[in-house]
């Protein structure tokens, strides 16, 4: 604790001798066996698991993203769906049923009529779904094909990152409109869902204080149910030319994280490290559905967690 706020960056020691114990612990426990399952292990009584479903597609490919996805095709991406329904029948042959399902991507929202179709089919063969959560990009709010979704989304998630333009253009997302179009998109479509996360992201090189500020500001008067604001995520396959060129050093990710704290923490609460409910509302814990030990995943390159065992479908298209 220091000046009665937490610091947002642990000191360096501490850090490094996490790290180090996580290091042990996973070299001694982890273990990876390259295996082809033929089928995914039965359900047990008694265990309550979450679908996930993979679409792995998107009609342009943002340079600092690390996600599993493809160029769009539209008739690829229709027989991916068809294939992906196939699957959820099988899944549900073996007597899996669900409390919650999330949606993720790529762009979930490629073809509308189809992720419709693919949600009605959870629904019905998974009665026990209460809740359904689904990632989109903002250039879908504003079309009209949005309501399609409507009934069948619960939690609508939104990737912002920042209505600042100048940001927008480093990250090649002006694709998507600037930031007031973005903004004015999400104001005419947010209550078409119970709850409308808006995804922001800091961590951007030359993202100043200011920016950050403003970004928040325009959150709280946009009021939407429920906002993360993720740190960038620079990783090994985060192309080099990009770790040089957008993100920032750590002591500016520390200043830029208390700024957020210190705006949007006066007029939300913070459930997470990174996420924030309306004062008031009764909200899930995070945009992810994370009350779930287990989870199934289906479609190509989707994570399965079931007893103690991960599971990683294929990449591979056409596998």
């Amino acid at each position: 604790i220091k000046h009665g706020k937490s610091e947002a960056i642990a000191p360096k020691w501490m850090l490094q001798s996490t790290e180090a114990v996580m290091q042990y612990y996973l070299d001694r426990d982890l273990t990876l066996d390259r295996c082809v399952l033929e089928k995914f292990p039965l359900p047990q009584e008694g265990h309550k698991y979450m679908l996930y479903a993979h679409i792995p597609f998107c009609k342009t490919l943002c340079s600092y993203c690390t996600f599993h996805r493809f160029l769009f095709k539209g008739y690829k991406a229709r027989e991916y769906f068809v294939n992906l329904r196939k699957e959820m029948e099988a899944v549900h042959a073996m007597g899996y049923d669900f409390t919650s399902m999330y949606v993720g991507g790529g762009t979930t929202t490629v073809l509308m009529d189809e992720l419709a179709k693919t949600l009605e089919l959870a629904k019905k063969l998974f009665p026990s779904i209460k809740e359904v959560s689904v990632e989109t990009d903002p250039q879908i709010m504003g079309d009209p094909q949005i309501h399609m979704l409507e009934g069948l989304v619960d939690r609508m998630s939104i990737g912002v990152q920042s209505f600042d333009d100048s940001i927008l253009k480093l990250t090649d997302r002006t694709k998507f409109g600037t930031g007031a179009e973005v903004y004015d998109r999400i104001a005419a479509c947010q209550d078409l869902f119970p709850t409308c996360n808006v995804d922001m992201t800091f961590g951007f090189r030359g993202q100043s204080l200011d920016m950050i500020a403003r970004d928040m500001e325009l959150i709280r008067q946009l009021n939407p149910k429920q906002v993360t604001t993720y740190p960038l995520m620079v990783t090994s396959e985060t192309r080099k030319s990009v770790k040089g060129m957008i993100a920032a050093e750590g002591q500016e990710l520390s200043e830029q994280y208390n700024t957020i704290l210190g705006t949007l923490g006066q007029h939300y609460r913070q459930l997470t490290s990174w996420t924030f409910g309306r004062t008031g509302d009764n909200e899930g814990i995070d945009e992810y559905v994370i009350d779930h030990d287990e989870y199934l995943g289906i479609g190509s390159g989707a994570f399965s967690f079931l007893g103690d065992s991960l599971y990683v479908n294929t990449f591979s298209l056409a596998r």
